[in-house]
């Protein structure tokens, strides 16, 4: 209400049209469509660190220290690349055709 006692057109709107729809159903889809992504960076990081590792046991037993852990680095980080990368493409594929049947579904 306005200070005089009159109602302004501004005075009176609803709390539920200034916040967007929130609650359980669109954190679940939040959390149902953010979820693939969330294991990719740990995969990325794991392939470097095991291929590294194995790299580090071959140069030990084979007494060619550094270059199979070198080696083992960079073929960790060439194959967990590609990995991640083939994966977020799927996974934009299949979230553009989610997004396409939620909006045929709308219409």
């Amino acid at each position: 209400m306005h200070p005089h006692g009159e109602d302004t057109p501004h005075s009176h709107t609803p709390a539920a049209e200034k916040t967007p729809p929130t609650g359980p159903t669109s954190l679940a889809r939040t959390y149902r469509d953010v979820a693939p992504y969330l294991g990719l960076g740990v995969q990325l990081a794991a392939t470097i660190v095991v291929c590294f590792f194995l790299g580090r046991w071959l140069d030990q037993v084979l007494n060619t220290t550094p270059w199979l852990m070198i080696l083992g680095a960079f073929v960790g980080a060439g194959g967990g690349l590609y990995s991640f990368l083939k994966t977020v493409i799927e996974l934009g594929k299949k979230q553009k055709e989610k997004q396409k049947l939620r909006r045929n579904a709308q219409q």
